[in-house]
């Protein structure tokens, strides 16, 4: 990391705090962009994402050597000009003067007196100025010129310079130059072309390890390094002009700085957004830093120096800030709170591998730090005495410990639950008998993570994020999360089978597991190859059973109960890609059911509830896998059943993933015998729960949380909050207290909400929980689409509360454009979106920096729904700015309407609900629909998908149909063409037509005029505001509204505000009363001045005057 000693007052752009009402005191936060430039080095991160065994050798692999044995190795390198390597570079064509080699990283200023004309002497190891002459003048070895490089007249100064042909011409220079430390390259060149500026690499042979070549490539100044990396500076230079280029450095990109014009390459710009950092203001001698140069580890700045804190954990350097951000929770006069969240290692997607920092800070000086560390059980870092908290004073001259408690474990003793009655009747001893009833009793901290079969008493491990117990139908059951709750007998103890074998197993389904999974099992599988694994519009998917060795009892991706013996099996079965499953013996979820699976005397039996449902028959030893007995997850990887992808991406677009049962399973029996199918019932007749408990299991629903009551807010606003999902779902993650963000209104009955869930894509939420989602910016990657839904673990994306005032709310949501195996397609991938939303519901979607397309309206369904219980077939409504509208109605089975209005720009998408969601678009875009070739043959719609690979699911596909109506599924009803970087979105109640004057007001604003006591810049789109600096503490215009440009509740953002109090408005010579009719806020800037944010109810085609003061 770069080391400061002196102060720097940071010239940057800087944004307002996230703040209610920034009064005058000296401490306030706010948000800026430093001047550091993120290392725009290749990023490759192909991560296992099965199991830990995987996890660790992916750990162990990264200690290997970093190049392939095979690769090419640098061999006695020489410093050349005009030329790389034969595969690498190309020639330069063009003109080269003046060269400049130096044994040490020059700083940005003398980089500027190179570029400038002025000689640097420090460090410098030759320096050839090519006028008429290959001699170093500063005393080295002549340059060798090759294959005919001369001389042209064609100089910047004049005189000559070096010309270069791009195919052949170029020159060594005999000099020494250690590029594994610290060195400089210079030059001027002049090119309309490209190629190798200055290299150094072997004289001969192909592009290797650890070669150095600065070249011009598409126009832009690049620096690579063989095997490692490259850098890029964004300025065009092959415009046939004259340019001085530099690379500045040492070995790795990340210490590499690139030169055009003495102009440093702004490598953070690329992938930064203008609310990177943060930085607290105490006083004037005194502010915190939290910056992206030491991965948001704070430093205190005074105009004695620089006082950096220090690590309170171990964790790797973020330079990247892959999993690391700041956000600004409270900024009161009296404190700030910073939340500081950041990963142990950047590279890994273990979900609970999280630190928090809370970091409070007051007028004093005095910092509080408290620390939490992700642990692996929910219920370690939920203990109240595991953080550890740090007390430091800020002084002028340093940073000052005064104490630190470092966490611990309060050993509490398990927690014990209501469970139904205990059931006492055995009508067959079975060899094990699992019936996880602890949960009854409190537990000593050694047996939190236990059960024991309750024949022998061995002990059996509990895995998992949370040993969760619910009522069972005896007693407790266990709760299982689907990824990563297992219970483990281990092999040695397992019953031994030969020729008999019965499985018994009650089970509550929250949801279908992805693809054949074992309630109790002793099994090994392969994942279905690539080869079998195909899917497309050409070449349908097949569900087929998966094969396993040993035996399993457990239920396929469609609910169906199975039976598994020796690569044999009862119930389930082929599905052709023309059928769908309409079985009886589909499972209900949220449903206890009772199964049973026996082999013996000739045949493989399956029990539902009792009662038979399928019987083969098969004979002959069982081949028991050498594996532990395991119950709620499979032992072995799998890919999900119902991909998406076409045949030739199926494989790569849908990884293999250990999952298991999601729900509460009870009462697991394993017999070293076969049970007759009187036993069976007498069995299940034992255990069976009254009849009004066996829909009612104590198994949480999948609620989308949209924070909705049905009624308006009480004021409007935003606030930092974690949202409860199921608790199954929730204990997957190691939170802060603030993670998700909600944004309600007290005008109307809806909310906007930012969730994890939904990988913090924005949700517009009816008063009867409907959402409305959109796309992100998609590419594609080595594993499908790379887009916000793909980030499975929860690892980069994030949300943060901008502005928060009563005018409006401003929320930015950063996300990359990685695939399901967490590969970023390139460095610059990262997205910044912001939110800038108002009080009569209407934001603006503003995606500031983004690859690919980013918008394709979708609305999600909620467990236990279809998309037609959600949203009318009658989905859009669609108008132009002339008034001119249209229903669009959807036709099953797959017929999608076009749409009849010409230059249509509003749409309402038709709900099931009083409030309905709208998108506005910019005038010339174009709505378009989709879906006729991409539907699930599951489920009765006609829209495209429904799939449920996303929101909430962990599995790493990258698009899966929906099976059911188990699980949260999104749909899609199409974008549009045109839309630029922006959209409008919003709530009405009323018709489509309704919104022509909003579209209007902000495709085509009334012009501001008589502007007294302010400047204006004009109005904003992308935030639908208009902007004004104010020259005093009274200002005052006209908005100059008409029929075809109408004022529609207006925003004004005027800076430089500086007045104490909030302001008074008159309209039309009248003054309005703060109220809800206008609404204003102050936030504060970074250098101390303050904006003033009103906006104001009002209608009008007419000019309308408005005066501050």
């Amino acid at each position: 990391m770069k080391k400061v000693a002196a102060l720097i007052f940071l010239v940057s752009i800087v944004y307002p705090a996230a703040s209610r009402e920034a009064a005058g005191a000296d401490l306030y936060a706010y948000y800026t962009r430093l001047d550091y430039r993120i290392p725009l080095s290749e990023i490759h991160m192909d991560v296992p994402f099965t199991n830990p065994e995987q996890i660790q050798a992916y750990r162990e692999a990264r200690k290997a050597p970093r190049f392939p044995s095979d690769a090419p190795r640098l061999k006695n390198p020489v410093l050349k000009i005009g030329t790389a390597c034969g595969n690498f570079g190309g020639r330069f064509e063009g003109n080269v003067d003046n060269v400049c080699i130096y044994r040490k990283k020059l700083s940005r200023a003398e980089i500027a007196n190179l570029a400038a004309g002025k000689v640097v002497e420090r460090a410098l190891a030759a320096n050839y100025k090519f006028n008429q002459s290959l001699l170093d003048s500063a005393g080295g070895k002549p340059a060798l010129p090759y294959e005919g490089a001369g001389f042209s007249s064609n100089s910047r100064e004049g005189s000559h310079s070096l010309q270069l042909d791009g195919r052949s011409m170029w020159v060594q220079l005999p000099v020494e130059s250690d590029t594994q430390n610290g060195f400089t390259w210079s030059a001027w060149i002049k090119t309309s072309g490209g190629g190798t500026v200055i290299s150094h690499c072997n004289r001969s042979g192909p592009w290797h390890t650890l070669g150095k070549c600065l070249f011009v490539r598409g126009g832009k100044l690049e620096f690579d390094i063989g095997w490692i990396g490259n850098v890029k500076h964004p300025a065009d230079i092959a415009d046939g002009k004259w340019h001085h280029v530099a690379v500045t450095g040492g070995m790795i990109p990340r210490e590499l700085d690139l030169y055009v014009d003495g102009k440093c390459s702004p490598g953070g710009s690329a992938i930064t957004g203008k609310y990177a950092d943060i930085v607290v203001h105490i006083d004037d001698s005194r502010r915190l830093v939290f910056g992206r140069e030491t991965s948001y580890l704070p430093w205190l700045e005074t105009t004695s120096g620089r006082y950096p804190f220090k690590q309170l954990t171990e964790c790797k350097t973020d330079p990247m800030c892959l999993g690391s951000y700041v956000r600004i929770i409270k900024n009161e006069p009296d404190e700030v709170l910073i939340h500081w969240r950041h990963v142990p290692d950047p590279e890994s997607i273990v979900t609970t591998e999280t630190i928090h920092e809370l970091i409070t800070v007051t007028p004093q000086g005095r910092v509080v730090r408290r620390v939490k560390i992700g642990t692996q059980r929910l219920e370690d870092y939920q203990d109240p005495a595991n953080v550890r908290v740090q007390t430091l004073q800020l002084t002028k001259t340093g940073v000052k410990e005064l104490s630190l408690s470092q966490p611990k474990r309060s050993a509490n003793p398990g927690g014990d639950v209501p469970g139904s009655a205990v059931r006492k009747k055995f009508p067959v001893p079975p060899a094990v008998w699992l019936k996880f009833d602890e949960g009854l009793r409190k537990r000593v901290n050694s047996e939190k993570y236990t059960t024991r079969d309750s024949l022998s008493g061995q002990v059996c491990t509990i895995s998992g994020n949370k040993t969760l117990w619910k009522p069972g139908v005896s007693g407790t059951a266990l709760a299982f999360d689907g990824y990563f709750s297992k219970v483990t007998l281990p092999k040695d103890k397992a019953p031994r089978v030969t020729d008999e074998l019965t499985l018994e197993a009650w089970v509550v389904l929250g949801a279908y597991p992805w693809n054949d999974a074992g309630l109790v099992h002793q099994s090994a599988g392969e994942a279905i190859t690539p080869e079998a694994y195909k899917h497309g519009y050409r070449d349908p998917y097949v569900y087929r059973p998966w094969k396993m060795r040993g035996y399993m009892l457990g239920i396929d991706p469609y609910g169906r109960p199975v039976f598994k013996v020796n690569g044999k099996q009862a119930g389930s079965g082929e599905v052709s890609h023309k059928e769908t499953v309409k079985d009886k013996h589909v499972i209900p979820t949220y449903h206890w059911v009772h199964l049973a699976g026996v082999y013996g005397n000739g045949s493989i039996s399956l029990y539902m509830n009792g009662k038979l449902i399928d019987q083969k028959a098969s004979s002959g030893a069982i081949e028991a896998s050498d594996r532990d007995v395991l119950i709620g997850l499979n032992g072995d990887a799998q890919r999900i059943s119902d991909p998406v992808s076409h045949s030739d991406f199926a494989a790569n677009n849908n990884l293999p993933i250990i999952y298991g049962i999601e729900g509460l399973i009870d009462e697991v029996k394993i017999y070293d015998r076969a049970l007759s199918g009187e036993q069976i019932r007498a069995s299940y007749s034992a255990l069976r729960p009254p009849a009004e408990l066996v829909d009612q299991a104590c198994l949480g629903r999948r609620i989308l949380p949209g924070d909705v009551t049905g009624k308006p807010a009480d004021a409007f606003g935003a606030s930092y909050k974690t949202l409860e999902y199921h608790e199954i779902w929730d204990n997957l993650w190691r939170t802060s207290p603030y993670r998700d963000i909600v944004v309600r209104f007290d005008a109307l009955s809806a909310n906007v909400v930012f969730w994890q869930g939904t990988n913090f894509g924005s949700g517009w939420v009816t008063e009867k929980n409907q959402w409305m989602s959109d796309q992100s910016a998609e590419i594609g990657g080595p594993h499908g689409c790379a887009e916000h839904m793909a980030d499975k673990r929860g690892r980069f994306s994030h949300v943060r509360l901008i502005e928060n005032t009563a005018a409006r709310v401003v929320i930015h949501w950063r996300y990359p454009s990685i695939d399901v195996g967490y590969v970023f397609p390139a460095p610059d991938v990262w997205a910044d979106e912001y939110y800038t939303i108002y009080p009569d519901g209407a934001g603006i979607r503003y995606v500031a920096r983004a690859k690919g397309g980013w918008h394709d309206t979708q609305f999600l369904t909620q467990a236990g729904t279809t998309c037609l219980e959600n949203l009318s077939l009658t989905a859009l409504s669609v108008a132009n700015m002339a008034g001119e509208s249209a229903d669009l109605r959807w036709e099953m089975p797959n017929r999608v309407p076009r749409n009849p209005i010409k230059d249509a720009c509003i749409k309402v998408i038709n709900f099931k609900s009083n409030w309905k969601v709208y998108a506005i678009y910019r005038e010339g875009a174009e709505i378009e629909q989709w879906g006729r070739s991409e539907q699930s043959k599951h489920t009765p719609d006609p829209f495209a998908g429904p799939w449920n690979h996303w929101p909430v699911g962990l599995n790493p596909s990258d698009g899966r149909y929906a099976v059911s109506t188990d699980r949260v599924t999104h749909a899609a009803i199409g974008g549009g063409r045109r839309v630029g970087s922006f959209i409008m979105y919003g709530f009405t109640d009323k018709d489509v037509t309704s919104l022509i004057p909003l579209a209007k007001s902000w495709n085509r604003p009334a012009k501001l005029k008589s502007l007294n006591g302010c400047e204006s810049s004009g109005y904003r789109q992308t935030e639908r505001a208009y902007r004004l600096a104010a020259k005093g503490s009274s200002l005052s215009f006209v908005l100059d509204g008409s029929a075809e440009t109408p004022i529609y509740n207006p925003c004004f953002v005027i800076e430089n505000w500086t007045n104490e109090a909030r302001s008074r408005l008159a309209v039309n010579g009248k003054e309005l009363t703060p109220g809800k009719s206008f609404r204003q806020g102050i936030t504060r800037n970074g250098d101390g001045t303050k904006t003033l944010v009103v906006w104001i109810e009002l209608k009008s085609v007419s000019p309308v005057r408005f005066a501050f003061e």
